[in-house]
């Protein structure tokens, strides 16, 4: 009774490097770095064969099992790699005794979490509903840029303003997607 649907094995590389400079001057300070990234994944996704019968071998997947009560499957494994480089800088001016500025400028990458790659689904028989993840999920990759301007007027006290940009790529959201699936109160092959 291996509910298939409802795993999935996933193993994650990653491969890092990170080199920083730091730079000061009169009255001003920051660092300068870059980092480079590679990650390495495989996902091991289960798949339905629809409407293949439960217990009868399957010639077009010679490794299918067909011996789980959930239906018949075959173990789909999806795999990627990709690299990123992703320089930063950061900046801080004294303006005066009490009046600081700040920038910092990077490139940033965001694994979408095993949940959301994993291949397992979860249906519902009676409304014809689910949710599942997608092992062909890109990181999300975004370009920051932030500015701010901080005035310690009183000892442990701070007024500050701040400007952000945020350029995302590659954001992780729910879609629809029509699937057969084995209805297990019914018996039958329902989407």
């Amino acid at each position: 009774r291996q509910f298939w649907s409802g795993e999935f094995a996933l193993k994650e590389k990653v491969a890092a490097v990170y080199v920083m400079a730091d730079l000061e001057g009169q009255n001003w300070s920051g660092n300068i770095g870059v980092r480079a990234v590679q990650t390495k994944e495989r996902v091991l996704v289960n798949c339905w064969l629809p409407n293949w019968p439960v217990m009868a071998p399957c010639p077009q997947f010679p490794n299918a099992i067909t011996t789980s009560a959930f239906g018949s499957f075959y173990q789909l494994p999806v795999e990627h790699t990709y690299t990123d480089i992703l320089p930063s800088a950061n900046f801080k001016w004294d303006l005066s005794r009490d009046l600081v500025a700040r920038f910092a400028i990077a490139r940033t990458m965001a694994r979408p979490d095993f949940s959301a790659l994993g291949g397992s689904i979860s249906a519902d028989d009676t409304t014809h509903t689910g949710n599942g993840g997608n092992p062909d999920l890109k990181p999300i990759r975004s370009t920051n840029v932030d500015a701010t301007l901080e005035w310690y007027f009183q000892p442990k006290s701070l007024l500050s303003a701040g400007v952000f940009y945020m350029d995302l790529t590659n954001y992780v959201a729910f879609g629809n997607h029509d699937v057969t699936l084995l209805n297990i109160k019914a018996g039958t092959f329902d989407t």
